[in-house]
This record gives C-alpha cells, structure tokens and sequence, in this order.
C-alpha cells in the first residue's frame, strides 16, 4: 500500500468505528414515539432555522447592493420556513421510525442466523461493511488527500 491511500484508509476505518458504535445502540428497544417525534421536531427547528437565516441574509445582501423589495408581511415571511421545517422533520421521524423498525429487523435476522451476541455482532458487520465500501469507493479514489484530481 502506498503513502497516497493511507487518508483514505483511515477515512474508511473511522467511518466504520463510527458506524459500529451507532450500531451497537438498539434502537429498537427506545420507546417509538419519543424517539421520532424528538428526531422530527429537532430537524424541523434546525430546518426552519435556518431558511429563515438564509432569507434574512439574502435580504440584508439585497439592501447593501441597493436592490432591496418592499418587505413582505410577516405571516408570508414565516410560511416558507414554516413549510421547510415542517417537510424536513416530517422526512426526519419517518425515517427514524423506519430505522427503528430495521434495526430490530435486523438484530432478529442476525439472531436467526445462530449468533450468541446479535447486537454486537450486526454492529461488527456493520462496521466492517461501512469500512470497506467507504474505501472501495471509486470517488475516493479520484482524489488525492490534498483534494485534487488525479490524472
């Protein structure tokens, strides 16, 4: 192995260690409505947050240059923030509802397959799985560890 790929290797191990950390928290086993309803409503606060920051900003950006539109009322200002967030934590629980699900899925399909430790073993295959397609990936590859493309 050359000098070249040890970012990359490294890149890869560290997303697989994170990766079997996570896994090895089961969610399954945290109540199903607390845990989607904070995850949904965190991500919609971060959302709306910050499509109002983005709006204010481009407003600011617009009167410094001397383009400025009349002010639009506030219920209309707070609609599109409203809208994102509301679209974000709604895609944030469903997803974490589903990757509740999965995971128990998962944990069972290990367990049916004759492992003593079904948890730790899912989150060593996952980890190991992580790891190697993270190192296999040719976008990784592409680029050296100062960022630019190679020839």
């Amino acid at each position: 192995m050359s000098m070249e790929n040890t970012p990359r290797l490294r890149r890869a191990l560290g997303m697989g260690l994170a990766t079997a950390a996570a896994s090895a928290i089961p969610l399954w086993r945290i109540p199903r409505r607390p845990l989607v309803l904070w995850t949904g409503g965190l991500a919609a606060v971060a959302a709306a947050g910050g499509a109002a920051l983005a709006m204010d900003r481009a407003r600011r950006e617009d009167e410094v240059q001397g383009t400025a539109r009349p002010a639009k009322p506030l219920a209309r200002r707070i609609a599109g923030p409203a809208l994102i967030g509301t679209a974000v934590g709604s895609a944030a629980a469903g997803t974490m509802w589903f990757t509740a699900v999965s995971d128990r899925w998962a944990e069972a399909f290990v367990a049916r397959l004759g492992a003593r430790r079904p948890r730790a073993t899912y989150a060593v295959l996952a980890g190991v799985v992580t790891a190697a397609v993270e190192y296999a990936d040719p976008a990784q590859r592409a680029t050296s560890p100062s960022g630019a493309e190679k020839a």
